[in-house]
């Protein structure tokens, strides 16, 4: 299976096109709400300014990992997928009983993969799976994960605009559960650059430490939006009912071949 295509069976069909591109709701719509209610937040308390452009700031760099990562998958340009076996070297009974158990494979397949590569794996101290996984079929946990983390990033951006309507609105109830999701992503610690997101952005970081970091976001994320899960889809309905119109942030999946 093509990446293109595996990219389409594993990222939901509502942020694909017809025409090929992966389009998801771009933080830009956020800012441009916070500056327009800029005046207002200030008679309330000019502090709060602060808090909202951080959590502007965490919105652009999550879009901004969320394409990272798609294009890194669509250009094959994680580290391959390395299995270390230099500590069996000497063994071949233990090399095929350690790749039966890392690859889920047969006895018999595990032997055919150690006798065609023993000379390589000697050599290299290692072996190459990506050629024992599907072809691009290594890459189905980290697409999985990234549309989780596409749903979480557009609940949170339809959460961003519903924390600046409460404010005004002088719901305060409203705005700090709103505010309680952002605050256990660390957001509003002036370090949050240096937590789980690092890794996401990356461009060094493996497949294995990407797919873990997103995971560990998308907990969080998950945490978080669980206790407001069921006002979600009467904030984002609000928020496309109260916006002329809401800019999506754009990829092409076929500019890459």
């Amino acid at each position: 299976m093509e990446t293109k295509e595996l990219i389409k069976k594993h990222i939901d069909s509502k942020f694909l096109s017809d025409n090929g591109t992966l389009q998801i709701v771009s933080s830009e719509n956020y800012m441009k709400v916070l500056k327009e209610n800029q005046a207002k937040i200030i008679e309330i308390d000019r502090d709060y300014v602060q808090k909202f452009v951080k959590i502007g700031g965490y919105l652009k760099s999550t879009q901004r990992n969320i394409f990272n990562i798609l294009e890194r998958v669509l250009k094959d340009d994680f580290q391959s997928n390395f299995l270390d076996l230099s500590e069996f070297i000497g063994s071949k009974l233990s090399m095929v009983k350690y790749i039966k158990e890392v690859t889920g494979l047969g006895l018999k397949e595990s032997k055919d993969i150690i006798d065609d590569n023993y000379r390589i794996i000697v050599r290299d101290g290692g072996l190459n799976l990506d050629n024992y996984s599907g072809g691009v079929g290594h890459y189905e946990p980290i697409l999985e994960d990234l549309n989780r983390h596409i749903v979480s990033y557009q609940n949170l951006v339809f959460t961003s605009f519903k924390m600046i309507k409460s404010l005004n609105e002088d719901d305060m109830i409203t705005f700090y559960e709103m505010y309680e999701v952002f605050d256990k992503l660390g957001i509003f610690d002036s370090q949050w650059q240096k937590s789980m997101l690092e890794k996401l952005g990356d461009l060094t970081s493996s497949l294995d430490d990407v797919t873990a970091s997103l995971q560990n976001v998308n907990s969080t994320i998950k945490d978080g939006l669980d206790n407001i899960g069921d006002n979600l889809l009467s904030i984002e309905t609000e928020i496309y009912s109260g916006l002329d119109t809401v800019s999506m942030n754009i990829q092409r999946l076929d500019n890459y071949s």
